[in-house]
């Protein structure tokens, strides 16, 4: 089975949605494309590229498609749910340095089981097995697309009938923004709160699912950024409004303070300060010369 059948399935449902919605179902994608003539990258790729479709550009419209699917008897709802969590424990095992939870001893396990029935062996080791491997992953993520491409058409041939189906997808693709769009409100509200040493991309995966079932409740019409940006920041000052932005070392080191009781002192100053006030390593330490305090117990 060849990758452009995956990938004429891909098209034909984004050109359809078009006509539909104004707008492709789905994101566009940046992972590279699969080399068939190098089967383990390939695998690889094609892996990393399906898992980037179903749970990330395509996530909103795929779990849609796919409840339609079942309804009209156009998806198998069995082969349907185990591919895409196939492809979720591939790229899992893939990806992952997996320890021995249950959660990654469940999707090592899948991982396995599959390549074995695919190829004869859970560790391939040679081209003919990993492309044995390729090939079958690429058969059923291309059934699963032909299948959500029959619904979208089944969709188009219903007309004034599927009408409500349309505004559904259309309501839930607007409310759904892609994962980075957040970085950009994350980055300022740290800036405010003086957060500016947080990696926004960890604290961004860990929070995401939650804003976006808070998102899923808000009257049609809201303004995006700023509902986005009021979870933002009350995730940062729930989990992290504590975390004061300087040490006692950079109280001795900026201003010139002996080590001693009055860094302790100072600490306090800034934390209080910080708490009524969030703002940056730089911004506290000035507050703190501004006022004199280090002067006071120097």
């Amino acid at each position: 089975m060849n990758f452009e059948s995956v990938l004429r399935y891909y098209q034909c449902v984004n050109n359809l949605s078009r006509t539909l919605l104004a707008r492709p179902a789905f994101d566009e994608l940046h992972v590279t494309l699969p080399d068939p003539a190098s089967p383990e990258p390939g695998f690889i790729r094609a892996t990393s590229w399906l898992y980037c479709l179903y749970f990330e550009a395509g996530r909103v419209s795929l779990t849609l498609l796919r409840q339609l699917g079942y309804a009209y008897s156009l998806v198998d709802r069995e082969a349907s749910e185990m591919h895409v969590e196939l492809v979720r424990c591939l790229r899992t095992e893939l990806h992952h340095n997996l320890g021995f939870a249950d959660s990654d001893q469940a999707a090592r396990t899948a991982a396995e089981v599959w390549r074995r029935k695919a190829c004869g062996t859970a560790i391939p080791r040679d081209d003919g097995q990993w492309r044995s491997c390729y090939e079958r992953l690429v058969a059923e993520a291309s059934d699963f697309l032909k299948g959500i491409d029959e619904v979208v058409r089944r969709i188009e041939a219903d007309g004034d009938g599927a009408a409500m189906h349309v505004e559904e997808w259309l309501r839930r693709l607007e409310r759904t923004r892609p994962a980075a769009t957040f970085d950009r409100l994350i980055d300022n509200a740290k800036y405010r709160l003086g957060r500016d040493a947080m990696n926004t991309v960890v604290f961004r995966r860990r929070h995401l699912d939650r804003w976006r079932k808070q998102i899923e409740l808000l009257e049609d019409g809201f303004d995006f950024e700023y509902e986005a940006t009021r979870l933002i920041e009350k995730t940062l000052l729930d989990e992290d409004s504590l975390i004061v932005p300087i040490t006692g070392r950079d109280i001795i080191e900026s201003l010139n303070v002996k080590p001693g009781p009055e860094v302790g002192a100072l600490l306090e100053a800034a934390r209080k300060h910080f708490e009524s006030t969030p703002c940056t390593k730089e911004e506290l330490l000035l507050y703190l010369e501004r006022e004199g305090l280090s002067k006071a117990v120097t």
